[in-house]
Parts: C-alpha cells; structure tokens; sequence
C-alpha cells in the first residue's frame, strides 16, 4: 500500500495525492514542461495520458533531473519503507538532507527505524538505511550539519483523473 508522497526542489516540498505523474501533468509549468510535451510523449509510447508506463518513466526522469526530488512512503505488513530519487547526491546531498529532516522531525511521519532508499536515476547512488536493524545506521544518521528549513508549497493544483 502506497502512503505520504512528496515532489522536493529548491527548499520548496509539494504533498502529492495520489500518482507523481498526476502531479507533473497538472502542474506542468512548475515542473519545467510542457503539457504539449508530456502528450507527444504519451502519443510516443502509445500511452494514454497518466498511465504508469514508459512515457511516466521518461517525464519523471526528465524533472528529477532538472533537480527535483521524488519521494514515496510504501506501507507493508513488515513495516514502513521510503524511497526517495533525485539526480545527484553529490549536488542534492543538502537538499535530500532537508527532506529528510521535515519529514522525519517536523512532520514526524518518517522513523528512524524505517527502511530508506537513496537512488539516483542514473544508477549511479543507491544507499539504504534502516535503523530498526542497527540505530546508527538508521536515516537520521545523514542529516550531521543539517540546519536548513523548507517551506510548504500552498499554491498548487492537484490533478486527479
């Protein structure tokens, strides 16, 4: 079962209800395309608007890698897991540190003892944390030098189909 999920850039956070792509086709403009853009995608792929396929994947890495953030909380009978993507650790490490201090400490929605996944879309980064197996290790263990605050994005439009 899918839970919270979250769109990151520029110390701005966007709550999502419901799919990432919704978001990023209802917002198009916030996200750095088109609407033109993202149909002759979809057409490309042969895919109808929103589904989950090849057209989603392409869109949403190309806005991860303009700089934004994806994150999403996965609830399972085992416990909470996240996983967060972005481009670059080495140029988003502060930024993933501020996501992960909002929603770990402001909202207290993530655990320390929840599983975290780090991945770029390149590949490149994949780093798991979970605290319930060793507490040091857990997802708070990056946020050492953290002190940045984010802001909630009020202005937005959901999309749902």
């Amino acid at each position: 079962m899918n839970g919270d999920a979250f769109w990151y850039k520029n110390g701005k956070i966007i709550e999502v209800r419901g799919y990432h792509i919704h978001d990023i086709i209802g917002n198009a403009d916030k996200f750095g395309i088109t609407r033109e853009e993202i149909e002759a995608l979809y057409k490309k792929h042969n895919e109808h608007m929103g589904q989950e396929g090849k057209a989603r994947e392409e869109i949403m890495n190309r806005v991860i890698k303009d700089g934004w953030i994806r994150i999403r909380q996965y609830i399972t009978k085992n416990g909470n897991s996240w996983s967060i993507n972005f481009n670059s650790y080495t140029k988003q490490k502060k930024d993933i540190q501020n996501l992960i201090s909002y929603l770990a400490l402001d909202k207290q929605i993530m655990k320390n003892e929840d599983t975290v996944a780090l991945s770029s879309v390149d590949g490149k980064y994949q780093e798991a944390y979970n605290g319930y197996i060793n507490k040091k290790d857990g997802i708070l263990s990056i946020l050492e030098g953290k002190e940045d605050k984010i802001d909630l994005v009020e202005n937005y439009n959901y999309f749902n189909y």
